[in-house]
């Protein structure tokens, strides 16, 4: 793809490095790629709470938006949408 995200340059160097997923927007909707690589899923929190951070400074680079404004703006979408997944879970 000629807009991909280049692989950051700390796991090109590493041969232990692995992928754990990848994310793309098209036909007006979202997809992606995980592999479970770890065992305690509690893992996928710090990975997701790092992406909004790693999100954050880009607003703050790209728009100079605070990265406080982002994080929550993030947040406030994240908590919509795990209510809305929630009460579709059959428990």
């Amino acid at each position: 793809m000629a807009d991909e995200v280049p692989i950051p340059e700390q796991a090109l160097s590493d041969p232990a490095a692995f992928e754990v997923f990848r994310v793309w927007f098209a036909h007006n909707s979202m997809f992606m790629g995980l592999g479970r690589r770890f065992d305690d899923p509690a893992l996928w929190g710090v990975i997701l709470a790092q992406v909004a951070k790693e999100a954050a400074k880009l607003y703050a680079n790209d728009l100079g938006m605070s990265q406080v404004s982002a994080l929550l703006a993030m947040k406030q979408q994240f908590d919509e949408e795990w209510i809305a997944f929630s009460s579709t879970i059959v428990k």
